[in-house]
């Protein structure tokens, strides 16, 4: 009897296929071929996708506004700009305070695993 594969049940994708510009479509590109889990999948996206506002100097909705809200769009390039990280800085200290803990964590974590994951393909 064989072994489950590690990876779950997600599909994995050839290393140029998952090369994006805009950073909703790394999102995707990551939840697809970064062996996450399908069960997981809903919770990752929900943790990557606050940090396209942040991104933009912007707080992602809250509560019910969330459901369905269309981040703005961010490219990668932006993310080269020298006050980047101090903007990205900036307002997740302010989504802190706006959010419990468990939220921060998560999102987070989920982030270092993304930016590691990006990071062996580029």
């Amino acid at each position: 009897m064989s072994e489950p594969a590690p990876w779950g049940t997600a599909a994995v994708l050839p290393l140029h296929a998952d090369r994006t510009a805009a950073y909703a479509d790394a999102v995707e590109a990551y939840r697809r071929s970064a062996g996450i889990g399908a069960s997981s999948q809903r919770v990752y996206r929900i943790s990557l996708l606050p940090w396209a506002w942040l991104a933009a100097g912007q707080q992602p909705p809250l509560g019910r506004d969330r459901r369905g809200a269309a981040p703005p769009a961010a490219a990668f390039a932006a993310l080269d700009d020298p006050t980047a990280a101090e903007v990205l800085a900036e307002a997740f200290a302010r989504r802190a305070r706006l959010v419990d803990a468990d939220t921060v964590n998560r999102e987070l974590s989920v982030l270092k695993a993304a930016i590691t994951w990006r990071r062996q393909r580029v």
